[in-house]
């Protein structure tokens, strides 16, 4: 579902990014065209999985060519529907990405030569474990967002950075691949 143009975004965009907000490519148009959940085995459609590696690393740099056009350049990624194999983890390593949030292990791992750090979730929650918070404006309820502005103000000391999230101990590869 598409949402409203919003004609400052990428203004907006460069503006978090100044205020040390870290920016994460999510996908080129994040319009699925497979049904395959990847490795992961979560969503079950993916604008990337399943495609040959030559097309999906074209994508991929067209995305990131669309953000370094508007002075957004990123190491970090986030797939659209938590949704990737292979080809995807290599084309995204041979683009330059160093970080790759996905999966829903309970802390970060190394894997493909990127820090995975686990995309558990669609709200706010205090845990007793690490977790991150994903948001869609265009599918989002209005109700989730009130939710996080109020879980930021009353939890903030529990919030810390994507940066402080990548320095976080690592997982065993094995560890994590029994968590996911």
């Amino acid at each position: 579902n598409p949402c409203e143009i919003i004609p400052e975004f990428w203004e907006l965009m460069r503006q978090l990014k100044d205020n040390r907000w870290t920016i994460a490519m999510h996908g080129h148009t994040h319009v699925y065209t497979t049904k395959e959940s990847g490795i992961f085995h979560r969503g079950g459609k993916s604008e990337f999985t399943g495609l040959p590696y030559g097309l999906q690393y074209e994508k991929i740099k067209m995305g990131i060519e669309i953000l370094k056009h508007h002075g957004l350049e990123t190491n970090v990624f986030i797939a659209p529907s938590n949704s990737v194999d292979e080809n995807t983890m290599k084309a995204l390593k041979k683009c330059g990405f160093q970080y790759l949030s996905i999966g829903s292990t309970k802390a970060p791992y190394d894997w493909y030569g990127m820090t995975i750090i686990p995309c558990r979730d669609f709200k706010p929650m205090r845990y007793r474990r690490f977790s991150t918070v994903q948001l869609h404006p265009n599918t989002t309820p209005e109700k989730i967002f009130k939710l996080t502005e109020r879980f930021l103000e009353e939890s903030s000391s529990y919030v810390i950075s994507f940066p402080d999230a990548c320095k976080l101990e690592r997982l065993s590869l094995k560890k994590a691949m029994r968590q996911e």
